[in-house]
């Protein structure tokens, strides 16, 4: 399991410009219906045909507002909810998502006289040295 594929920074990139999108169209939502609300307030209290239907879409705005943010919530908890899917996957087959730190290498790759790779445990390195050292 690889923590991240080839294509996986461009795919969060664009989760992240998504949500700032969605963000900002939440916040436009809500002023253009508080907006479109007071202005409909006189024209009800003067009465006629205009402030009811100014109200019924402000209200429309305002009912939008509501399911973006909702829209927003819910990818924020599916991604906290897919992020914890994959260290619970890793940890149940022993595999983090960490980088492995320095120093902390089972494998050790060098070439050899001719430019060839040659890979070497280094569990094996470390008793050759300490049976060489006896």
């Amino acid at each position: 399991m690889q923590p991240f594929d080839e294509g996986y920074m461009a795919r969060r990139e664009k989760q992240i410009q998504d949500l700032y999108m969605q963000r900002s169209m939440t916040w436009a939502c809500l002023a253009v219906g508080l907006g479109l609300a007071l202005v409909s307030v006189p024209l009800l209290i003067r009465g006629g045909i205009l402030g009811p239907i100014l109200l019924a879409v402000a209200l429309l705005f305002g009912m939008g507002a509501v399911f973006i943010f909702a829209g927003i919530r819910g990818q924020i908890a599916a991604d906290r909810a897919i992020q914890e899917e994959y260290e619970r996957l890793g940890m149940l087959y022993g595999q983090s998502l960490e980088k492995p730190k320095r120093g902390v290498q089972e494998d050790v790759v060098r070439l050899s006289d001719d430019g060839e790779l040659i890979v070497e445990d280094s569990t094996e390195d470390q008793t050759r040295a300490s049976t060489s050292n006896d």
